[in-house]
């Protein structure tokens, strides 16, 4: 909860509408010559929501990639529409749109979950468990080199907990 008390009721149909806006234009695009012709336009097997698509979309590993979810969303893009790129657009765009909705609720609820060890490693420069920064680092990596741990943790936290209060408090 913020200081705004429920921020969902006020600012997620906001948040929606205005990543829905943003995304507009994509609905009048066609397919894409990066991937979509081998994944979508030539690939006749996720076309479909019977159980030989199933077994398809579970079990592809189509250009190197195991992406069930796709395909049954690709699926049900090709169920209501066929091959019509405005469907495959709009739910993208819907899918975007509730991203942007759900992320700031979510890190708000639950950015304490990262931020002790955060807090933690930045004011010791120690994990978790106690261990130096540089021994971790190098026990995870394998290498006998005595180098710092990377601060994405750290730049993840942080952006999270300011990207969460920019997108309420504004």
């Amino acid at each position: 909860m913020t200081r705004l008390g429920r921020p969902g009721l006020l600012w997620s149909p906001l948040v929606f509408l205005a990543t829905a806006v943003v995304f507009l234009p994509a609905l009048r695009g066609e397919f894409l010559n990066w991937d979509d012709s081998v994944n979508v336009v030539a690939n006749p097997y996720y076309r479909g929501l019977g159980w030989p698509q199933i077994k398809w979309m579970l079990t592809a590993t189509l250009m190197g990639h195991y992406i069930p979810l796709t395909w049954l969303s690709f699926g049900i893009n090709y169920t209501l529409g066929g091959m019509n790129p405005w469907g495959y657009h709009l739910g993208n765009l819907i899918l975007h749109a509730t991203n942007a909705t759900l992320a700031p609720n979510l890190l708000e609820e639950n950015h304490h979950l990262a931020r002790p060890v955060f807090l933690r490693t930045v004011r010791t420069g120690r994990d978790a468990k106690g261990m130096p920064e540089a021994a971790t680092s190098n026990a995870v990596s394998g290498s006998s080199i005595s180098a710092p741990a990377p601060r994405m943790p750290a730049v993840t936290c942080s952006g999270s907990r300011f990207a969460t209060r920019f997108a309420i408090d504004v």
